[in-house]
C-alpha cells in the first residue's frame, strides 16, 4: 500500500496505453512483429500533439500473471522456495 503513494519518477498524466495481441497467423517471427510495431509507432509519432511513443513488453506496476521473489533491505534472503512474491 505505501508503493502506491511513492514518486514513480515519471508522470502518467495524459498517457495512453494499449494492449496489442498479434496473431501468430500474420506474424509469425519477430522480424514481422518487430516491422509491425516499427510501423505503428511511426504512424502514431506523425499524430498531433504526440511527443513520445514507446513499444514495452509490460508496464510498469501492472501485473501480468508473472511473479518474481522480493527482497527487502537489511534482511537476509531466505531459502529460494521460501522467498515471498
Amino acid at each position: 500500500m505505501h508503493l502506491r503513494n511513492l514518486d514513480p519518477g515519471f508522470r502518467a498524466d495524459h498517457m495512453l496505453t494499449l494492449n496489442v495481441d498479434l496473431s501468430e497467423t500474420k506474424y509469425p517471427d519477430n522480424p514481422k512483429r518487430t516491422a509491425f510495431f516499427d510501423e505503428v509507432v511511426r504512424r502514431i509519432q506523425a499524430l498531433p500533439g504526440v511527443r513520445s511513443v514507446a513499444v514495452a513488453g509490460n508496464l510498469p506496476f501492472t501485473y501480468n500473471g508473472d511473479s518474481m521473489p522480493i527482497g527487502a533491505e537489511g534482511i537476509p534472503d531466505p531459502p529460494p522456495d521460501q522467498r515471498p512474491t
